[in-house]
């Protein structure tokens, strides 16, 4: 697989974004009465459900936007998709809503994206070799 390349802009965006989630963190940590496994979980915890759903959603479907639009994307993404799956699975399916079933469907919501991703590259990269091909040795013009 490709590595994914970050421009100049990109890498400056998440060396600033870094800090600033090991700040909120250590102000979670420092200025509420939680223990730091409770810190710990509430802050990976809001990335869990908050981010990561809608960051694979946009990486799967916004290819062309940067950084620091894919971060804005995941946020409202995953704010709009994870309620509608949770509520659905429970309409439907009658799922119990528990925080099983909420960490299952964030995870299968994030798996699924994945799978798509990786087949689609799977995909281009089999119709451009193809096309490559074509054009080799189907369209090649005569001598």
């Amino acid at each position: 697989m490709a590595a994914i390349k970050y421009s100049k802009k990109d890498r400056q965006i998440l060396g600033f974004a870094l800090p600033i989630s090991a700040i909120v963190f250590l102000s979670l940590v420092s200025m509420t009465p939680m223990t730091f496994a409770e810190a710990a979980r509430a802050a990976f915890g809001g990335f869990f459900v908050l981010f990561f759903p809608g960051f694979f959603i946009s990486m799967l479907f916004f290819k062309d936007c940067d950084i620091l639009e894919k971060i804005a994307l995941s946020f409202a993404l995953s704010i709009a998709l994870v309620p509608l799956v949770v509520f659905y699975l429970n309409f439907l399916f009658g799922l119990r809503i528990t925080m099983l079933s909420i960490s299952l469907s964030i995870a299968l919501i994030i798996i699924f994206s994945l799978i798509i991703s990786i087949y689609e590259k799977k995909i281009s990269t089999t119709f451009s070799q193809l096309d490559s091909w074509i054009e080799k040795n189907i369209f090649r013009k005569k001598q």
